[in-house]
């Protein structure tokens, strides 16, 4: 081998490498900030539709607390949202959801309560059977930005 070609063929080694490590670093930087982006949009989904269920099924225990309904049709959006968490809420969160639905269902078939026993509930700490729901919800959220 020739003197020159020595220090010619290391230049060219060394242009190499520098060239892939920094395509390697520019990529992986790349798919970082892209599955940080995902992970920001999955977040703000879940969110999103917890907060759909809580308003939901907030309207529905409300209106079953003064009504007994014979209608079904009044819990089907809980059915469809817990259906929709299926598919991106982990196991815990659907099962609080399907607790909350069982509670509405069941306040439906309860006789009509007055606004003193609501009260009276309130002032025991029994009468939101949304809490779990949501305190699991939380750590859900709090546990994917992590």
């Amino acid at each position: 081998m020739e003197a020159t070609t020595l220090p010619a063929l290391a230049a060219l080694i060394g242009s190499a490498a520098g060239a892939l490590s920094s395509f390697a670093a520019n990529w992986t930087t790349h798919w970082v900030h892209l599955n940080g982006g995902r992970s920001a949009t999955e977040i703000a989904k879940r969110e999103a539709l917890y907060d759909k269920f809580i308003d939901e099924a907030s309207r529905a225990f409300a209106h079953a607390q003064s009504c007994q309904e014979d209608n079904p049709s009044m819990v089907v959006p809980l059915f469809a949202l817990v259906s929709r968490m299926r598919l991106i809420s982990p196991p815990e969160v659907i099962s609080a959801a399907e607790v909350v639905m069982v509670a509405v269902v069941d306040a439906y078939a309860a006789p009509n309560r007055s606004f003193r026993e609501i009260r009276e509930e309130v002032a025991a700490g029994v009468a939101d059977p949304l809490r779990p729901f949501g305190e699991i919800c939380r750590q859900d959220i709090e546990g994917s930005k992590r």
